[in-house]
């Protein structure tokens, strides 16, 4: 039984939406959820037992869908470069939204009235809990359902997600903002119930040392290792993406599945070395060639310097294991051969793959632009990324 947690993000939530997939489909038991803003919002659609209709609503998501405005204009306004054209209209739109006090979020409040229904929320067996802000007494906030007022369900989750420019709505007399302004992911609402085995969804990158307080209750963290987009970016495209992108990261941390861009299925350290082992002195000798290593090739020439060097090259943290060092340096040549990526791959089948590109990846030729002639006079890659993808090829490719 678990404990999920959904972070705010605005459009970012679609990758919650592509992780929770997962989760659903390996069968872990979802008993209690926490969000702020659209993790609120997806976290209510999950708790009444409506994944799909959840789906289908980021599906085919639109701007029209969250404020009363023209989906072309307000896509050109987040997308390009300001010109005369944009500059007139953000103007005009800031002049509308002083006068009017606020975007006019109609479309965004009947959404969430289309798509959620309180009594199933609240006769579930799941708990949940939402973060807000009560910016009229200047208190945050954090509600389970049972906290909530009858009939005021829809209310509050908008509160949950009510941003600063939007037109003012009050709920009881009084005004909230998003839960943002107090606390983007609140996990300490199923910590204080007694969750301890909790599932993390993030829509935001890492930092160093954040989530320090949790290392004890070792949670499973889901969180983007690149960029979603910006918080607004309801492109279709991008949305569709970032569900792909939220359901394949869930399958890499539930399966511990290996790599950085790539969804590879673990194998034993014991594996990776004898495949190391059993490259053969030729290749040895092209990878010392290839790094200006004046040495007779050999296993303690690819272990003692080959291997520590490309592992530098690729700023690898010190202590790394094999299998670390093959994953690192076959996703350069997966993604130089534009191998699908999303995709769940064992080593076996990504060698196969490579052996059987009719030559898309064979060794490139050089050009005076891109190669320097050594004092030896040996041809070496004039671009990091160059050597590490000539020594890809080396080392995995006949």
């Amino acid at each position: 039984m678990y404990g999920l947690v959904l972070e705010g993000g605005g459009a970012k939530g679609s990758y919650q939406i592509g992780a929770y997939k997962a989760i659903n489909e390996c069968g872990l038991e979802i008993s209690a959820v926490a969000g702020t803003s659209i993790g609120a919002l997806n976290g209510a659609m999950i708790v009444q037992g409506d994944f799909d209709a959840c789906l289908e609503l980021w599906d085919d998501i639109r701007y029209s869908d969250i404020i009363i405005d023209n989906d072309q204009e307000l896509n050109r306004l987040l997308h390009t470069k300001p010109d005369r054209y944009t500059v007139k209209l953000v103007a005009d739109k800031l002049r509308g939204v002083i006068s009017n006090k606020g975007f006019d979020i109609t479309p965004f409040r009947n959404m969430i009235a289309m798509n959620t229904r309180e009594d199933e929320i609240r006769n579930s067996k799941i708990e949940f809990g939402i973060a807000t802000y009560n910016l009229t007494d200047r208190i945050p906030m954090e509600l389970f359902k049972e906290d909530i007022p009858y009939g005021e369900m829809k209310d509050y989750l908008l509160a949950s997600a009510y941003m600063p420019f939007f037109k003012i709505e009050k709920i009881g007399g009084k005004t909230f903002l998003d839960g943002w302004f107090h606390d983007n992911l609140p996990y300490h609402m199923l910590i204080r119930k007694g969750y301890t085995n909790l599932i993390i969804l993030r829509t935001h990158q890492m930092n160093p040392g954040e989530l320090e307080d949790l290392e004890e209750l070792k949670p499973m963290i889901i969180y983007p290792k690149e960029d979603l987009g910006r918080t607004f970016d309801l492109d279709n495209q991008r949305v569709k993406k970032n569900m792909k992108l939220g359901y394949y990261d869930a399958l890499k941390e539930i399966k511990q599945l290996k790599g950085y861009r790539y969804y590879i299925e673990p194998e034993t350290e014991e594996y990776y070395f004898k495949y190391l082992e059993n490259i053969g002195d030729e290749k040895i000798e092209e990878l010392c060639n290839l790094l200006n290593i004046d040495a007779t090739p050999g296993l303690s020439i690819l272990f003692g310097q080959i291997i520590p060097r490309l592992g530098s090259m690729m700023d690898i943290e010190k202590g790394y294991d094999y299998e670390t060092f093959i994953i690192y340096i076959l996703e350069y040549i997966l993604e130089a051969g534009e191998v699908e990526r999303f995709e769940v791959y064992n080593f076996e089948k990504l060698m196969s793959i490579l052996k059987q590109s009719n030559g898309k990846f064979h060794k490139r030729e050089h050009t005076r632009y891109d190669s320097i002639m050594n004092r030896f006079g040996k041809l070496v890659p004039f671009n990091r990324d160059e050597i590490l993808l000539e020594a890809a090829r080396i080392i995995f490719m006949d």
